[in-house]
Formats: structure tokens, C-alpha cells, sequence
């Protein structure tokens, strides 16, 4: 089985290398992107899991992003953001969104996120769920069943 794939739309390369690195060591596949256009994009050809994704970002809105992929797909999306207000983090789960990280935040506590969104027999090197990698139960169009 292949691992679960994660697409991360942020604009900060600094996060995105460090969230990358922590949630490869975890045993997932990533694909990044800087913006909602390149994120667009992948979303449709890799066929993620999960998405992380900006609240803010320099071509628009994440969750304006959200609300619309809302009208097409139930893939689950954390939002990781500078946003860091109640009426933000409402703004969030009211776009569609499943999880709000403000920053900065924990690692461990996006990783426990992550496995909370994600269908359960995921992948996990820390000990804390089971070696094996699958897809089994994910519903949204997840990578290439």
C-alpha cells in the first residue's frame, strides 16, 4: 500500500519544509504548493488525502478556497493560519474546514491532527498506530485507488 498523500498549500517555505520533514517522518507522502492556483492544480491531478492549507495566501483567500472545493469534494481540510481570532477560527469551520491550527503551534498537536482527519489504519513511524499504510475508507478521491 502507498501512504496516505497530503497536499500542503503555504506560502512560508520555512513551514512548509519543517511540516514536511515532520509529517514524512510519519510515514506521508507530501506535495506542496506556495498558492491556491498551483494548489488547485494538484489537488486535481494528485488526488490528496487530506489538505493543509493557508488561511491566507498571496492570490486569495483559503478559505474561499475552501467554501468552493466544498461544492465538489469531502476531502478533509486543516487549516493552519496566522488567523489566530475566534471569529477567524469560526471562519474556517464555517468554509468547510475539519481542524484550525493557529500559528505557531505544536508539532505534535498537527500531527495528532492529522491523524484525527484521516481514515483510521493510517501511517504512523512513531509506534502510535499501525506500520502498514493504507487508503482504505478514505472518502474523498484519494490519491490513485
Amino acid at each position: 500500500m502507498e501512504p496516505y498523500k497530503i497536499l500542503m498549500i503555504e506560502d512560508n517555505s520555512e513551514i512548509r519544509k519543517i511540516n514536511r520533514y515532520v509529517l514524512a517522518d510519519c510515514g506521508y507522502e507530501v506535495v506542496e504548493a506556495a498558492n491556491l492556483a498551483e494548489g488547485g492544480a494538484l489537488l486535481e491531478k494528485e488526488r490528496p488525502c487530506l489538505l493543509i492549507l493557508d488561511g491566507e495566501l498571496p492570490d486569495g483567500s483559503g478559505f474561499d478556497f475552501c467554501r468552493e472545493l466544498r461544492k465538489r469534494s469531502g476531502i478533509p481540510v486543516l487549516f493552519i493560519s496566522s488567523l489566530v481570532s475566534d471569529a477567524d477560527v469560526k471562519k474556517g469551520y464555517a468554509a468547510g474546514g475539519n481542524g484550525y491550527l493557529t500559528k505557531p503551534y505544536l508539532l505534535d498537536t498537527m500531527i495528532g491532527l492529522v491523524k484525527t482527519l484521516l481514515p483510521p489504519g493510517g501511517s504512523d513511524k512513531t509506534g502510535r498506530g499501525p506500520d502498514t499504510l493504507t487508503r482504505t475508507g478514505c472518502d474523498a478521491p484519494c490519491n490513485e485507488r
